[in-house]
């Protein structure tokens, strides 16, 4: 910014400043459009992804506090003075309620309500160690103006950024969480210029543009600032308080040390709108916890993120310090499973994954040619490793996940691989491996992440690789398949790179995972899965008006996997044809007919098993193999008319079923009817 257009400080007055419309200008509503979806859950991830962009050492650990009161009394007072409630901001936020109809305004009237009847939540989410508001008051540099002015620019820098974000939209979860629409930030920081330390306050507001109550007839923008007056240019500007200006002290949810580098964020009257009351504000801290472990367990195991959570509510109170829950363990091990070789040499047939045992393997990634962007971003097509460890869960283990998965409906744990790059925030927890398996959590590190030592310097192949998943992801950066920036920077195939890469992981997964069964055990646990035998997937053939229906069912199997086979009971029943032949007069039939037997059913069609045996308790039943191929496939059964249900036990074997394709197929049994004489 040049000297000619430096802002000039007018006055120290804190008030809140909004402008005036033009005649012309058109009403325009809240920006809670542009939020992100409003979970507890979201506005953790972009906290504290934030507070990690902005550390002042990337080795050396950020801390942050979720500081929740309900104010009552003079710690109300006290905060709305902080805030200068009465310098402006209470007077719009009821010209808002009273204005015309928009979205919001049942939200501002609810709210209002609330206030007045005294109560006033508010969220206070406060880091240290880190750099805090720096840079100018205008401008697209600088973390001031990007986090507290502009709007759509990434906080962590126009270009690309080490960590976490890229898209500067996720920042709205702040205001999405306000009844009033209205945040309010203090910062200690290092002054660029003069290299001294300062501070700074100010406050945003997004209400709709709106008139004032009491006959004012002008008309005003939502967007306003807690600020102080300047000019630029001879035009009125907003400008930033320093804490003695804003009368910030000991003692103000906003204040902070002097040597307490960081921001300061007090979102005014919290309101999370689920209910027509806010939640129970142990259950929100609860959730505020719960969410910082789903998305951030890399982060509190390396001890880069020191957490906490504190809460105040009448005569009760508590401060939580967040560290790796008991579920998360096993995710941790599959994290930090060592990589002095790949586990996968271990391995045998015999010899697979033990309950609680971790393994570790690499799997490839192919990033294309990268032809847009900076120009010394751009690289041909390069092949690059991610690191994969993999947990099989205990039975506890598997309690544990499955209790926490039932009270924090964001996410699925059990069978989920957690992905990550450089910024160690969990993007998602992805199903890999469907079908039978070992219950099993599994940790992909991609990027500048893959690396067992964070202070090693990555390969030049994991820069790119962190790139491109970087530039995979979407504002809420809660996956790699966001395809609007890839699209555009790289060559062909850039759609298929993760969807292969997490293909070839499934598949290596799916081998370590396989169980290792022996003997003859009645449905061992995850077998079923396995050879997807339903009890209950009847096959049915309807009956016509000259012949029969029949439906069969699998009612109950034994494995003898090492022999490849297994035995079944299969129940046969007649669904009788539906012109009965007593109504016509006629006889029915002394016998009926059919072939059952069982088949499997895979990718590309059904394949009839080869029966080694078949017997019936019922001696009424007379069995008769039907061979295809010189092996026996089916039964031809003929029964009584008076027997309707029988059972039917057989041998099948599963020779020349290859283990990759017995872990594909599913079983079922078949019943074909004969036509009555």
């Amino acid at each position: 910014m040049s000297k000619s257009s430096k802002p000039k400080e007018v006055s120290a007055t804190k008030f809140w400043k909004f402008r005036e419309l033009a005649a012309d200008e058109p009403f325009r509503g809240s920006r809670q459009s542009f939020a992100i979806t409003r979970k507890i859950h979201n506005l953790v991830r972009e906290a504290i992804q934030n507070i990690r962009d902005q550390g002042r050492s990337p080795t050396k650990p950020v801390s942050v506090s979720f500081k929740i009161f309900d104010l009552v009394g003079d710690a109300k007072t006290r905060f709305l003075a902080d805030i200068g409630w009465n310098q402006g901001l209470h007077t719009h936020i009821a010209g808002c309620a009273k204005s015309q109809d928009v979205a919001e305004k049942q939200l501002l009237i609810d709210n209002l309500e609330k206030f007045n009847e005294g109560l006033m939540r508010v969220l206070i989410i406060s880091d240290s160690e880190t750099k805090g508001l720096t840079g100018q008051e205008l401008g697209t540099t600088g973390n001031f103006c990007k986090l507290c002015r502009n709007e759509m620019i990434p906080t962590e820098g126009t270009g690309v950024a080490a960590n976490g974000g890229a898209f500067g939209v996720g920042k709205s979860a702040y205001w999405s969480f306000s009844g009033f629409d209205t945040v309010v930030f203090s910062s200690r920081f290092i002054d660029e210029e003069t290299k001294l330390p300062s501070s700074r306050v100010f406050g945003r507001t997004y209400l709709p543009d709106h008139q004032l109550d009491g006959g004012d007839a002008r008309s005003f923008s939502g967007d306003g600032y807690l600020c102080k007056p300047g000019l630029i240019n001879g035009k009125e500007v907003g400008l930033s308080l320093k804490f003695e200006e804003a009368n910030i002290s000991k003692g103000s949810l906003l204040y902070r040390d002097e040597n307490d580098f960081g921001t300061t964020i007090a979102i005014v009257m919290f309101d999370e709108q689920i209910e027509d009351q806010n939640r129970a504000i142990d259950e929100l801290a609860n959730n505020i916890r719960d969410s910082i472990v789903v998305n951030f367990w890399p982060l509190l195991d390396s001890g880069l993120l020191k957490a906490n959570i504190e809460w105040s509510s009448g005569e009760s109170s508590a401060d939580i310090k967040v560290g790796v829950l008991k579920p998360f363990e096993p995710f941790v091990r599959a994290a930090n499973v060592d990589r002095d070789k790949n586990s996968l040499e271990d391995l045998t047939k015999d010899t697979l994954l033990d309950a609680g045992q971790c393994v570790y393997f690499e799997n490839s990634i192919s990033i294309p040619k990268r032809k847009g962007g900076k120009a010394e971003n751009r690289h041909d097509k390069i092949e690059g490793i991610v690191s994969v460890g993999l947990t099989c869960l205990t039975e506890n283990e598997l309690e544990d996940l499955k209790s926490f998965q039932e009270a924090y409906k964001d996410v699925e744990l059990v069978d989920r691989f957690a992905y990550m790059r450089s910024a160690q925030m969990v993007v998602d927890y992805k199903l890999l491996v469907e079908g039978n398996c070992s219950k099993h959590v599994g940790v992909v590190r991609a990027g500048t992440a893959r690396g067992e030592d964070l202070n090693a310097r990555p390969d030049d192949s994991d820069f790119k690789v962190e790139m491109f998943l970087r530039d995979s992801e979407p504002p809420m950066h809660d996956h790699w398949f966001f395809f609007d920036k890839v699209s555009s920077n790289y060559a062909k195939p850039w759609r298929e790179v993760v969807r292969n890469m997490f293909e070839s992981i499934a598949t290596t997964a799916k081998k370590i995972l396989r169980p290792n069964l022996f003997g003859d055990k009645d449905r061992p646990d995850g077998l079923a899965d396995l050879l997807r035998i339903k009890g209950d997937g009847d096959v049915i053939i309807p009956p016509g008006d000259n012949h029969i229906g029949v439906r069969s069912r699998l009612i109950k199997t034994k494995f003898d996997i090492a022999n490849k086979k297994f035995t079944c009971d299969v129940e046969v029943q007649r669904v009788d044809p539906k012109s009965k032949p007593r109504s016509r007069g006629i006889r029915p039939p002394d016998k009926w007919s059919a072939n059952v037997g069982t088949q499997a059913v895979g990718e590309v069609g059904r394949e009839l098993l080869t029966h080694l045996a078949a017997s019936s308790t019922d001696s009424s039943l007379m069995l008769k193999t039907e061979s295809q191929d010189s092996r026996v496939v089916s039964y031809l059964v003929t029964a009584p008319w008076s027997v309707k249900k029988y059972l039917i036990s057989f041998e099948v074997s599963l020779e020349g079923f290859s283990d990759a394709l017995i872990e594909r197929i599913r079983v079922t049994s078949f019943a074909e009817s004969q036509v009555t004489s």
